[in-house]
């Protein structure tokens, strides 16, 4: 995860600084750069649950879930 984060703060959307109190602590915060990417990725996974959704017939919608939790708890 350090390393993830580390990689996040060089491309800059996210930005580490030393807890006040814990200075072996870093605090990650979401840059102005990062909220932007994080809203143009919100709006674009909408739009991909959205098509996928129509990809269903109502009742294999409504069977999704399920069949989604089944498939997990086999892991």
């Amino acid at each position: 995860m350090a390393a993830v984060l580390k990689h996040l703060e060089e491309r800059g959307p996210v930005v580490r600084t030393a807890h006040p109190r814990h200075r072996k602590m870093l605090e990650t915060r979401l840059t102005e750069a990062g909220r932007e990417t994080l809203r143009l990725a919100d709006e674009q996974a909408v739009r991909i649950e959205r098509r996928l959704a129509e990809e269903f017939a109502p009742e294999e919608r409504d069977a999704l879930p399920a069949r989604c939790v089944t498939a997990i708890a086999r892991d």
